[in-house]
């Protein structure tokens, strides 16, 4: 009774995963904000209930420490209802992060997600009419994962893998980062048996750590910003379509870095509960007569999950969000049995050099699925199993 109690939950908490991550992305407002305040917390309560309580990595626990601390202090922080209402926002899409010690368990991790493979297409025909172009991409990100390891897929999922990429290209042209991660994870599931490619994965894998660096070294000092590439490429103001390749990112750095900056916040961060001061806010949206003027041109948080790590935490939290995605990625390349655990861990170093662009923290099946696959490269569980026991689990995630 216990059992089939516990399987519910699991699967509830996948269907209300699935809904709850494009909530915002719907064409009009679906119920209060309590509302989905609620279902995220019974979704994290499942998954916090359902963890491993003996797996405790030190660079996972340091993370949680440092977001735990941070939402303590920053109650002291908030002064009215929109500062509590974007401070609770905060803290229940920080909590993401108890999915690596649920999915370190491979029993459990199974689980869940042939619950999420099962009724996800279900659930996006109920949506699709009512999902914007970005929430379309957002609920068909699950079929990345799925992607990493298409010569396991069985003709059904294949199936389901090229229908997902169709509808993500033609329907989700909004959400620019999701079509880019389900073709980077096509492209590696397609390539990962080549020798040759396992072996330029095992080798090059840090350059996606190193080189997010440079690049904001280069661009800090004026010589080259990537960002501004599509600009240099096209005449933005010719055609609304350029906005595709437009830069929108640079602005965001220049303005979180100025406002920790002046208010001494680099190496602490703001705690959940803060913002910056966006110039851009001021020109073009400025909400204060609906906030207040004591939010006059403040912004709680950007697309780019790195750049939300260092206003929320600082420099302190940036050096072990780093050394967390740094670690998991090393040991699933390095000490792993099984070729499909250097998959992960290359695609998680692939993640972090994308949080500078954009990858938001939130409790969302694609924040779910990018911490499970950090909780499976620290997991000895994964990492012994040897090619064939890893194609037999996979094979239990599948829908036959």
């Amino acid at each position: 009774m216990q059992l089939n109690s516990e399987n519910n939950l699991l699967k509830f908490s996948m269907v209300a995963l699935c809904v709850s991550s494009v909530a915002a992305y719907f064409v009009t407002s679906i119920g209060p904000t309590l509302m989905w305040w609620m279902l995220r917390i019974g979704i994290f309560i499942v998954l916090f209930v359902n963890r491993d309580k003996t797996f405790r990595p030190v660079p996972i626990i340091l993370w949680m420490v440092l977001v735990l601390v941070s939402c303590i202090v920053g109650c002291f922080y908030c002064r009215d209802y929109w500062d509590w209402k974007q401070f609770i926002n905060k803290i229940i899409a920080y909590t993401v992060c108890v999915a690596a010690l649920t999915a370190c368990q491979p029993d459990v991790l199974q689980k869940l997600l042939n619950y999420l493979y099962k009724y996800i297409w279900v659930l996006f025909l109920l949506l699709v009419l009512v999902m914007t172009s970005t929430g379309i991409g957002k609920f068909l990100i699950p079929f990345s994962f799925l992607a990493l390891f298409y010569p396991l897929l069985n003709p059904k999922s294949k199936w389901s893998i090229w229908i997902a990429l169709v509808l993500t290209i033609v329907l989700g042209t909004d959400s620019r980062s999701d079509i880019l991660k389900m073709l980077v994870c096509v492209l590696l599931g397609i390539f990962m048996t080549h020798q040759r490619f396992h072996r330029y994965m095992k080798k090059w894998y840090w350059l996606f750590f190193v080189l997010p660096f440079v690049l904001f070294m280069l661009a800090a000092n004026h010589t080259f910003n990537i960002f501004e590439v599509g600009n240099n490429l096209i005449d933005v103001e010719e055609s609304g379509s350029n906005l595709d390749l437009s830069d929108t990112r640079t602005l965001l750095y220049e303005e979180v870095i100025a406002s920790a900056l002046e208010r001494h916040t680099v190496y602490f961060g703001v705690t959940p509960a803060g913002t910056y001061r966006s110039e851009w806010l001021i020109r073009n949206m400025d909400f204060s007569d609906i906030m207040g003027d004591i939010h006059y041109g403040e912004r709680g948080g950007t697309e780019s999950s790195v750049l939300n790590v260092f206003l929320h935490f600082g420099v302190l939290g940036l050096i072990i969000y780093l050394f967390l995605f740094f670690r998991a990625s090393y040991l699933a390349i390095t000490k792993s049995n099984n070729m499909y655990m250097v998959l992960i861990g290359f695609y998680v170093a692939f993640r972090f050099m994308m949080g500078w662009v954009e990858d938001i923290i939130n409790l969302d099946v694609n924040m779910f699925l990018l911490w499970a696959m950090i909780g499976m490269c620290y997991s000895p569980a994964f990492r012994e199993m040897t090619d064939e026991e890893f194609c037999d689990w996979f094979d239990g995630v599948l829908i036959k």
